[in-house]
């Protein structure tokens, strides 16, 4: 499991992200606001769209627009619920809060950020392996932070820089696993690989669940970029539907690559397995 992928950890880069645009007015980091919007806040997708929307038109209209000044001051311009509302202004508090502290050493930084947050408190009221591994994440996000700080540089802006370069080459930094515990483990498939366990369940294996039946209208793979596109079209003869024709090989490839993933579920186990 990785660390920067799991949601508390997620939100503490969010915050960070936003707090350094803020301060370099780098006008990057946009996902950051749907993370935190979304993180325990169940923004309504007519909320989501709307705030879509006013960001894209804002931004065709003035090139100097930025998407972080305006959810911290312009909410009420989106004429969200009042839920929605509730949701933005809730954020964007905890924002100004912790850009009061945006002054503080990254290690302490960070720690108020946990604090402002909640997240200090929101994992430790029941000891379920959940929240110790939560509690653990946290700790582990510190050091890494501390580390940086220490080693590398004390710019809040190269930290950030050095999260998005380990993101985007893959680099797996390990999560807190809470082993000794007795219980189990839900997760994707996708999120097992390189993992074993004793016994392994697996479910849903059921017609139209896993394998999966795609309905939507939006094709699994551009047809611009199949390869296979003109030995298929080449094929067709006079009364052949093209689309049709590159529906059924769209199905074919996704049912090969479900027929993988399953192999990936499947030995994932050493002793046992439940399907």
């Amino acid at each position: 499991l990785d660390l920067l992928a799991q949601p508390e950890i997620k939100t503490v880069i969010s915050y960070l992200g936003i707090l350094n645009n803020l301060r370099e007015r780098s006008g990057t980091g946009e996902q950051a606001w749907w993370n935190l919007f979304h993180y325990h806040n169940a923004l309504s997708p007519e909320d989501s769209l709307k705030i879509g929307r006013y960001i894209k038109k804002r931004k065709y209209e003035d090139k100097e627009f930025s998407v972080d000044l305006a959810l911290l001051t312009g909410v009420d311009k989106l004429k969200l619920s009042n839920e929605g509302k509730d949701i933005v202004h809730r954020v964007a508090s905890k924002l100004k809060e912790v850009l009061h502290e945006s002054a503080k050493p990254l290690p302490a930084l960070i720690l108020e950020i946990y604090e402002l947050v909640g997240l200090n408190r929101a994992f430790s009221y029941d000891r379920t392996p959940r929240n110790i591994e939560a509690m653990m994440n946290l700790r582990e996000f510190y050091n890494l932070a501390e580390n940086y700080y220490r080693v590398h540089s004390k710019r809040l802006a190269s930290f950030i820089s050095y999260l998005e370069i380990v993101a985007d080459l893959g680099v797996n930094v390990p999560a807190s696993r809470v082993t000794e515990v007795n219980a189990v483990r839900l997760m994707t498939i996708h999120a097992t690989k390189g993992l074993q366990f004793d016994t392994v369940i697996i479910s849903n294996l059921a017609t139209k669940r896993f394998p999966i039946t795609r309905t939507s209208n939006e094709p699994l793979i551009p047809k611009e970029l199949l390869p296979e596109q003109k030995k298929i079209l080449d094929s067709l003869g006079p009364n052949d539907d093209p689309d049709e024709a590159i529906k059924d090989y769209e199905k074919e490839v996704l049912l090969i690559e479900e027929r993988r993933l399953c192999y990936v579920g499947f030995t994932r186990a050493k002793k046992r397995l439940f399907i």
